[in-house]
């Protein structure tokens, strides 16, 4: 099972230099863009089947996108409010967005990084190979910080990045968990969060940020905390008893 999920993320991973060694220069940006990331969650979703090859269907619920979208979207929606307000008022619109990047950059980026890293990686070696929460989470978070460090432009940045990005895909699996097993959570956090950097005239080329950028980003994320722990002292923690390994 562990080789399925490896062989089924080093595919999703390195598929950018896979579909351009296929398409070369042929096809344009956007729609190699498109199938790029059509081929990724094609790849997640039929690694998946492979390992429910009796129940293929119980694949979505595998990777948590089965069901909780509506839900999801209006606690994220809630979640993310102080970036969309605090950059609406104080930062104004980006004059050179394009609906190439907020389909890249916000939409697709969020989708889909979440599914590999969160919905396949993470919650399979989570919840089938029952690999602890801690091993799994971090083992996944140091990979989404190394995807990202090509953003840092010199030593500082870079570690900046990877950090930043790292702790936030800690973040995101434990969003994932503790909702109950629902991807849409850290998706569509993951989107807007993304959306409103992309949209707003955020002073930043990297994930770090600049100081405004962030301060309405962390009241994002301690909102997430507030609401994520008052929901876990109402319900129970669904890693309790599975820190470091599940029984």
């Amino acid at each position: 099972m562990v080789t399925v999920i490896i062989l089924g993320f080093v595919l999703i991973a390195f598929s950018w230099n896979l579909i351009d060694m296929l398409l070369g220069g042929s096809v344009a940006d956007f729609p190699k863009i498109a199938i790029t990331y059509l081929f990724q969650f094609l790849v997640a979703i039929g690694f998946t089947i492979l390992l429910n090859l009796k129940a293929p269907f119980r694949a979505f619920e595998d990777l948590g996108i089965s069901q909780g979208f509506l839900s999801a979207l209006k606690l994220t929606l809630i979640f993310t409010s102080p970036m969309l307000i605090g950059y609406g008022v104080f930062l104004g619109l980006n004059p050179e967005v394009t609906w190439t990047n907020i389909f890249r950059g916000s939409l697709m980026a969020g989708f889909v990084e979440e599914l590999a890293f969160r919905g396949f990686l993470f919650g399979l070696l989570f919840r089938r190979v029952r690999i602890g929460f801690f091993p799994a989470m971090i083992f996944v978070a140091v990979l989404f910080g190394l995807g990202h460090i090509t953003q840092g432009n010199d030593l500082m940045s870079t570690l900046g990045v990877f950090l930043i990005t790292g702790v936030g895909g800690g973040l995101f699996a434990w969003l994932y968990v503790e909702w109950d097993n629902n991807l849409w959570m850290p998706i569509f956090t993951h989107i807007l969060m993304n959306l409103y950097w992309d949209l707003f005239n955020v002073e930043a080329d990297s994930a770090i940020g600049d100081g405004t950028a962030n301060i309405f980003r962390f009241a994002s994320v301690a909102i997430i905390l507030f609401l994520t722990i008052r929901k876990i002292r109402k319900s129970g923690s669904n890693i309790s008893g599975k820190l470091w390994r599940v029984r």
